[in-house]
């Protein structure tokens, strides 16, 4: 009997919130702008939306940025952040940020980029279990800032980028596949973009909510680039005829079938009327706030792209799946776990032994003990520093006979 992780109730949080975002040279220098003002600006943003997936391109070549945005600009909700990764040696980065309530960390994996590193991170939902035997459900965002241009080079490179990530997901056969990010494509017909979307193998097709059409005045609304007209920074102008940022997603997440769904119609560019093609953003409060639309014309010079996910309203807490075995009480104290695995035992009887066993998803032991309890209240600690980052099935086993297993994540 396989239990999923489950640190809280999902009672009153069924939907998670992404957003993806290039924050124009976020650390750079640039003309007439600070770091603290790009914070008063995305703070706006962010606290309007409140993602609970914030993905980003164009963060300076520094860790230290990531922690700014962290603690100076999600000022929301607290948010925990991914891995630093410039593998490229580039001067613009990607990162992920995270609501540590609904979601934990698995891992980053460079898939490549000679121009910029392409980042895939995998989250988990904390609290999917509604019953015994449901699984733990995974997410991977793949973040990519491609090449820009308009030459037949500039396209060749984006091209060889989308075929890497693409090639990426067929080898690792993942669940839950979002790729976003700013990926500069000149139009809808682009070889790229049909990589992405009309891949050769079809199993790995990525949906474009917005349809396979989006370019030209009669889908305005659907631009990301540029909300303005005019510019002093180091950004550009011209106003919405752009189509450059994406969220694109897997047939798992577009059919519902591992736990995760997209929600249908919550797809959009954050701030545009569909009234500004060829004109910057004209913040007459139809599409946010005006204070929103003059910080998202401020901060970059594209609009970020968000939508909802929706996932299995859970009301069973850990303890509840847990404490299966009669006259036992398990508590998890470190899960995630990194350093040490922790648990609390409570037995009503110590007068015989529990067995307990560790193991990987091929079935490697780790830990496999009989625990002989000396006390009613037991605490146990096992040194995990050197294991593999990784999912693992924790099993205790009563003297009847009687077991549960979790499955448990190693960070």
């Amino acid at each position: 009997m396989l239990i999923a992780l489950s640190q809280t109730s999902l009672a009153q949080q069924d939907t998670i919130r992404v957003m993806h975002y290039n924050i124009l040279q976020y650390g750079n220098t640039c003309a007439n702008v600070n770091i603290n003002s790009k914070n008063t600006w995305l703070s706006a943003i962010t606290g309007y939306y409140k993602p609970d997936i914030f993905t980003v391109n164009e963060m300076a070549a520094n860790q230290a940025y990531a922690a700014n945005i962290q603690q100076n600009a999600l000022t929301y909700q607290t948010m925990e952040r991914g891995d630093y990764t410039n593998q490229a040696g580039g001067n613009l980065t990607n990162m992920i940020f995270y609501n540590p309530d609904i979601l934990g960390y698995v891992s980053n994996e460079i898939i490549g980029g000679n121009l910029r590193d392409v980042n895939a991170y995998t989250l988990f939902v904390k609290s999917t279990a509604t019953d015994a035997g449901s699984d733990t459900v995974f997410i991977t965002c793949i973040v990519a800032h491609l090449k820009a241009g308009s030459s037949s080079s500039d396209e060749s490179q984006r091209m060889v980028a989308a075929t890497s990530i693409m090639n990426w997901i067929s080898t690792n056969n993942l669940e839950n596949v979002m790729v976003m990010g700013d990926f500069n494509l000149s139009d809808d017909q682009e070889d790229a973009y049909f990589e992405f979307v009309n891949n050769s193998n079809t199993t790995i097709n990525l949906t474009d909510p917005v349809g396979l059409s989006w370019t030209g005045s009669n889908y305005a609304i659907h631009q990301t680039q540029s909300p303005r007209q005019t510019t002093n920074d180091c950004g550009v102008g011209g106003g919405m005829d752009d189509r450059f940022d994406f969220i694109l997603f897997n047939n798992d997440i577009d059919q519902g079938s591992q736990g995760v769904e997209f929600v249908a119609d919550s797809y959009e560019a954050l701030g545009n009327d569909g009234l500004s093609y060829n004109d910057e953003l004209a913040c007459n409060g139809i599409a946010v706030p005006s204070i929103i639309c003059s910080s998202l014309k401020q901060m970059s010079d594209h609009l970020p792209v968000v939508m909802e996910l929706a996932i299995p309203e859970a009301t069973t807490s850990i303890e509840d799946l847990l404490n299966q075995i009669e006259g036992l009480k398990i508590t998890l104290l470190t899960q995630p776990f990194n350093e040490s695995l922790s648990l609390h035992l409570k037995a009503k009887d110590i007068s015989q032994p529990y067995k307990l066993s560790v193991s990987n998803l091929l079935g490697q032991t780790s830990i496999q003990e009989t625990l002989r309890l000396a006390q009613k209240n037991t605490t146990l600690s096992f040194p995990t520093a050197q294991w593999p980052k990784g999912v693992y099935i924790l099993t205790i086993q009563s003297p009847s006979g009687e077991y549960v297993s979790q499955k448990i994540i190693k960070q």
